[in-house]
């Protein structure tokens, strides 16, 4: 029987409380219980708030063509419904399997061995992140530079949109986003059809957040290794700690959504028709009416509907991706390499939003009895 891993590492330096929803001076109201978020995202009318529709309204119209890449982002935020959105999810849900599929079966294992050989590795900046960049280099036919120029755009531009910076600086962030897209795949944005759309979302949105929720789940178990042992020992427990890795030491807390055209009660609270919303999912994770114990990491807790990825009619699109690329590197790396703490203190990169690895020092130590 596996220990449960009690006061797990916190990505956030603000605790989680689930309390009732209580609106602020902006009239914005704030879901942090489960039952009261999971009501709001569930909801077919919910959407990006204003200020998120603001933003991506103007970088859309920045590009004189029908679908410019960024068109598909602005469809898959505002719009819940109607054929062409669900196309469009379709879509990127197809090409999230894809990427899967088409990983190169060394790709991992390379990353491995070069860590292994190195006395110690910056864990996001010389494993997750390189490691993403390869892996969708190799999918789309291009070259890693390229990759790397367009996710570290892409993050810029998602960082400094959740943080309300400047629009004119996001729009040029964007700008810089497609162009390197256009670069690594050798086409004009002009020409840019709905694939590209929904590859440039999953290679911006999708990856940057993969590669953060990866560091930290490596620097959970090199804090925690009588836990890594566990799951070296028993492997049927790896994806039981991948789901409690996603609940809780996810990059994302905080994100904003606008209610449809009903009111939508909760509890004695009733919220009216196009209410923002500020939605707090690390509270709605540790909420004890979504599981037992919610602050404990427990690999052997059966499964819960967390909203690390969101849910209903926004529910994150790089899911599967994520969860494949997960179990397979834990396999991967588990019965080869013990991961361990490394020298000098993490950074991290913070906003309002978004918590995301800046220098996690670790070290892969091999296996004597490895295969």
């Amino acid at each position: 029987m596996i220990e449960a891993q009690t006061a797990p590492w916190q990505p956030f330096a603000d605790p989680p409380r689930p309390v009732p929803p209580w609106q602020d001076r902006t009239g914005t109201w704030h879901l942090s219980r489960w039952s009261d978020v999971s009501r709001v995202l569930s909801h077919d009318q919910v959407q990006v708030d204003h200020s998120t529709r603001d933003k991506l309204e103007r970088i859309t119209r920045a590009f004189p063509h029908k679908y410019g890449a960024w068109r598909l982002v602005y469809q898959m935020l505002i719009f819940s419904n109607g054929d062409e959105h669900q196309q469009l999810r379709r879509m990127a849900a197809s090409m999230s399997g894809d990427l899967h599929r088409n990983m190169p079966g060394s790709l991992l294992p390379d990353h491995i061995n070069r860590a292994l050989h190195r006395p110690e590795i910056d864990i996001h900046r010389d494993f997750s992140s390189p490691l993403m960049d390869e892996w969708c280099a190799t999918l789309f036919d291009t070259s890693v530079d390229d990759m790397q120029v367009l996710r570290r755009t892409g993050f810029e531009m998602i960082f400094n949109a959740e943080a309300y910076h400047d629009v004119n600086a996001i729009e040029h962030q964007a700008h810089r986003a497609i162009t390197a897209y256009a670069q690594a795949m050798n086409r004009p944005t002009a020409q840019m059809d709905q694939q590209d759309q929904a590859t440039l979302f999953l290679a911006v949105f999708a990856f940057s957040t993969l590669a953060a929720l990866c560091s930290n789940t490596l620097a959970y178990l090199a804090d925690h290794p009588t836990l890594q042992e566990e799951l070296r020992a028993q492997p049927r427990l790896r994806a039981g700690f991948l789901r409690e890795a996603e609940r809780l030491l996810t990059p994302l807390r905080y994100f904003d959504r606008i209610t449809g055209d009903a009111p939508i009660a909760l509890g004695d609270i009733t919220l009216p028709p196009h209410s923002p919303c500020t939605i707090d999912m690390v509270s709605a994770n540790c909420d004890p009416a979504l599981c037992a114990d919610p602050q404990v990491l427990d690999p052997a807790r059966p499964r819960c509907a967390h909203m690390s990825f969101a849910m209903g009619p926004h529910r994150c699109l790089g899911i599967q991706a994520s969860r494949q690329f997960m179990i397979t590197l834990l396999d991967s790396l588990l019965p080869i390499a013990r991961v361990v703490p490394g020298a000098g203190h993490r950074q991290y990169e913070t906003n309002t939003m978004l918590r995301s690895p800046r220098r996690v020092p670790l070290r892969f130590q091999p296996l004597r009895n490895a295969i």
